[in-house]
C-alpha cells in the first residue's frame, strides 16, 4: 500500500474512534463529574427565625448553590453577595441539613462551641436524630463534615458513603448573620434547598 494510501486509510479509521470517545466522555462527564447549580433570588433575607425584613446584611444574602461529588463525598459550595465580615460583635453561620438514610448537619460559624463569636471560622458536624440544643446534641465523627471559607463561598464536604447511590435525598440550610450586642440590628437569614442524588454528580 503506497504511503498516502495508507495515511488516508488510519484516518478513516480513527474519526469514528475519537467520535465515540468524545461522545462517550460528554454523555458521562468526563472525569470531572457532574454538578447541580441551584440559583437563589436576590434580596429574599429575613429576619432569623420569622418572616418578615426586607434587607440583607453582609455575608447573609446566598446567591447560589453548586452541587457535585468527589467519589463518596457530597460537595456543595454556597457562595453569597460577598464575603461576611467575622468580628466579635456579629455571629455569622452557614448551616444545612442532609436528609439522607444517615442524616447529617453540617455547618461553618465564626461561634465557638461556648458561644464566643470571632474572627476565624469552625467547621461542625451534628447528628440530627440527636437534636440541635446544646443537651441533646452529638457531634459526628471527625471527616464526616469538613468546611472552609474563602471570600464569599463556603464549601462543604460530606461523606456520604452510608447513601444509596440512587436514591434522592433532600438538603435544607441558611446563611444567618446576627448582631446580639446590637438591639438596633436584626440580622438577615437567607435559606437554600434542593434535591439530589448521589448518582446525578
Amino acid at each position: 500500500m503506497a504511503g498516502s494510501q495508507r495515511a488516508r486509510f488510519l484516518v478513516a479509521a480513527l474519526v469514528p474512534l475519537a467520535v465515540v470517545v468524545v461522545v462517550v466522555f460528554v454523555l458521562t462527564g468526563g472525569d470531572s463529574g457532574s454538578a447541580l447549580d441551584v440559583p437563589d433570588g436576590v434580596g429574599d433575607c429575613r429576619e432569623p427565625g420569622r418572616d418578615i425584613g426586607f434587607s440583607c446584611d453582609e455575608g447573609a444574602e446566598v446567591v447560589s448553590v453548586r452541587v457535585s461529588s468527589d467519589g463518596d463525598r457530597l460537595v456543595v459550595e454556597v457562595e453569597l453577595d460577598q464575603a461576611p465580615t467575622l468580628e466579635p460583635d456579629r455571629e455569622w453561620r452557614i448551616q444545612f441539613n442532609a436528609a439522607s438514610v444517615n442524616g447529617k448537619v453540617c455547618g461553618i460559624s465564626n461561634v465557638t462551641e461556648d458561644g464566643v463569636a470571632t474572627t476565624g471560622t469552625i467547621s461542625y458536624g451534628y447528628d440530627p436524630a440527636f437534636g440541635l440544643s446544646e443537651l441533646t446534641r452529638r457531634a459526628l465523627p471527625l471527616g464526616v463534615c469538613a468546611a472552609t471559607l474563602s471570600g464569599g463561598v463556603a464549601t462543604f464536604e460530606v461523606d456520604m458513603s452510608d447513601q444509596p447511590a440512587a436514591e434522592s435525598f433532600r438538603v435544607v440550610g441558611f446563611s444567618r448573620i446576627e448582631f446580639p450586642t446590637d438591639d438596633t440590628r436584626p440580622g438577615s437569614e437567607d435559606d437554600f434547598g434542593f434535591d439530589v442524588a448521589m448518582s446525578d454528580l
